[in-house]
Order: structure tokens, then sequence, then C-alpha cells
């Protein structure tokens, strides 16, 4: 790995490390899961993309399970499971997009943590839409579980970054939720 991408590599655990969102109500400021698990698995300066992204998908996978844990405490789980995502409405898609950080892409993948402010939506799936090398739009899709009042991250594998500028074109096209209740 040559050191132009260890130094990104580096940047890219100090963002994650830098990245506090106010928790509610106290002013207190914590880290999101993703950042938390993200933070430990990236301390190596000779990390490569694919264990970068190895560690992406993991720590997403972690941070989903401890979601999923605390909807079978509240006793939600088998009705979120049993839910087909809804696409949001125009005024709560622009509440969560503006109250979450933008979509991040790093060693060809893309995340984006999403602060769920909608006291009665559980968010279950997002759509990014980024640009081929082609120049034609594409959809990907990511899943997740946000409950109402909590922040996680959507994740997008193997993105192809074969120009700079396909970070500028990505966005998010859509989000899915369910019922809270």
């Amino acid at each position: 790995m040559g050191k132009s991408t260890r130094r990104l590599a580096a940047a890219f655990a100090g963002v994650c490390g830098a990245v506090l969102l106010a928790s509610s109500g106290a002013g207190q400021a914590a880290e999101t899961c993703f950042h938390v698990c993200l933070k430990q698995r990236m301390a190596s300066p000779d990390i490569a993309d694919s264990a970068i992204r190895d560690a992406m998908a993991s720590c997403r996978d972690d941070c989903d399970e401890e979601a999923e844990a605390r909807l079978a405490q509240s006793g939600l789980a088998e009705k979120i499971a049993a839910c087909e995502p809804a696409p949001l409405g125009a005024e709560e898609f622009r509440k969560i997009r503006s109250a979450s950080p933008s979509v991040v892409g790093f060693a060809n993948a893309f995340t984006w943590e999403v602060n769920n402010v909608l006291p009665d939506k559980i968010i279950r799936r997002v759509e990014l839409v980024t640009q081929s090398l082609g120049l034609q739009d594409v959809t990907m899709a990511a899943s997740g579980i946000v409950a109402p009042g909590e922040r996680g991250a959507f994740f997008v594998n193997n993105v192809a970054d074969g120009y700079p500028a396909v970070r500028l074109t990505s966005r998010v096209k859509a989000i899915y939720a369910c019922p809270a209740k």
C-alpha cells in the first residue's frame, strides 16, 4: 500500500473518531456504534482497502445485531421482521436527511450515518444513487435498523470508484421505514 493510501486510511480513522453527534437531551457528545467499532479496527496505518471494507461490513453487522437486540427487548422484533418497509414521504425524508451527515465514500464503499428523528418510524433501508463509468445512474440499496431517537450506519460495499467525481454524484434517493408502534 502506498503512502497516500496509508494517509487516507489514517485520515478516515481520524474522521471516524472526530465525528461526534449530540445525544438527545443531555447535550453530551456520543460516538455512534459504527464509528466506535470502526475506529478500533482501523488502528494500523498499513491497512488495505479490502480490509477497510471488511471492517466496515463487520461493524455494520455488529451494530445491527445490537439494534435488533434492543428491538427484541422492547417487544417490536417480530412486528418489524414481518413489516415490508415503505418509502418515506418528502417531508419525513427531508427531516432525516437534514438531521444526518452526508454520505461518505471511502475505499470503494459508501456509508451513511442516519440520525432517526422520526418518533414513530424504524428506518430499515436506504437507496443511494451514484454514477457508473458510463455516466449512467446506478441505484444501490443498503439495509439496517435505526429505531426512533437512535443513529445507525447504512453500508454499500464494493462501489466502483473509477474516477474521483463519482463521490460527488452520490446521493440519497429514498429512505424506507416501518411503523415503530
